[in-house]
């Protein structure tokens, strides 16, 4: 996969002929979903011992109202994922 130019300036995927993927128009705003869900995955905010990630989810469904139900489950689901990889990373974790 290369990268190219999106009309917004951001440098984005470029996909081939052959790349099974689906669901484009979420490809096109997961960056900005992790973006505006980062707050609800740091392990320093929370109430006591409750983790955040419900509130995620909620702000994508506020965020994207034109999104179906399974739309917004499937932008969280690697949202949700993107940004454990990152503190997994970060920790120095695998």
């Amino acid at each position: 996969m290369t990268s190219s130019a999106l009309p917004d300036g951001q440098i984005g995927p470029s996909l081939s002929a052959n790349d099974r993927r689906v669901n484009m128009h979420l490809r096109m705003l997961f960056e900005n979903a992790c973006r505006i869900t980062e707050p609800f995955f740091d392990p320093n905010r929370g109430w006591s011992t409750a983790h955040l990630t419900l509130y995620a989810q909620q702000v994508l469904r506020e965020a994207y109202p034109e999104l179906s139900l399974q739309d917004i489950a499937i932008l969280f689901s690697g949202v949700q994922s993107f940004h454990i990889t990152s503190l997994n990373k970060h920790r120095g974790g695998s």
